[in-house]
């Protein structure tokens, strides 16, 4: 922990002075992730009895701007409490995952993000819609000769899954997500789980594919010889 010499100005007396105080910076950008020793920009108090400061820092990798939130902790030092903006970091799948479903992908870590904003009750419609994306690109992936019949489909997905699906792993991976999933968009919850337990679920139906899509790329490989 590096403590910094700060000079906070005071916005009471129209910012004509300013106070040396000591402060814990964040080391971490809320932009991009990294680790830093942030770049202060400008400091002002929010309150005339001094116990808080904000201040504006710059981030010398991804050289965006971040506010951070400072209390007073003793006399004349100062721990920062909280910055903004937030950017949540992406859950990272396995790059061939992107062969058979980059929108799952992409929906899956806008849901992450709303999660991350504590935007619980899209988050889980978030998710519910990814594992939609990821069953029927997965179907359409195994056999793209389906793509009009899947697109026009009136089967609902689970039914989709029966039908279309072989792997007994993967449909009741993807049975349980969307049992979850639905809970998220309805009123009344029918099941005694929660978010958690729906990441969990798709990260496993998620496994099951990647399992099946590398199995078949050994056996491809294995039969050739």
């Amino acid at each position: 922990m590096i403590i910094n010499d700060c000079n906070v100005f005071n916005k009471y007396d129209d910012f004509k002075t300013f106070k040396n105080v000591k402060a814990v910076f964040p080391n971490i950008c809320p932009r991009c992730n990294q680790g830093i020793m942030p770049v202060l920009i400008y400091a002002v108090f929010i309150n005339e009895d001094q116990v808080g400061f904000s201040a504006l820092f710059l981030c010398p990798s991804c050289e965006r701007q971040f506010l951070t939130h400072f209390i007073m902790i003793s006399r004349n030092q100062y721990r920062y409490i909280n910055v903004e903006p937030q950017s949540p970091i992406e859950k990272v799948f396995d790059e061939n995952l992107s062969k058979i479903s980059i929108s799952f992908i992409e929906i899956y870590n806008q849901a992450y993000a709303a999660e991350a904003y504590s935007l619980n009750h899209i988050a889980g419609m978030g998710y519910r819609k990814a594992l939609e994306f990821l069953i029927k690109d997965y179907i359409l992936y195994v056999d793209p000769l389906k793509e009009e019949e899947i697109k026009n489909t009136k089967l609902q997905l689970k039914d989709l899954i029966e039908k279309y699906i072989d792997n007994q792993n993967i449909k009741d991976t993807a049975k349980a997500s969307i049992w979850l999933g639905n809970d998220e968009t309805h009123y009344v919850r029918k099941h005694n789980f929660d978010i958690e337990d729906l990441k969990k679920f798709i990260d496993c139906c998620v496994s099951w594919i990647l399992m099946c899509y590398y199995t078949s790329k050994a056996s491809t490989l294995v039969n050739k010889k």
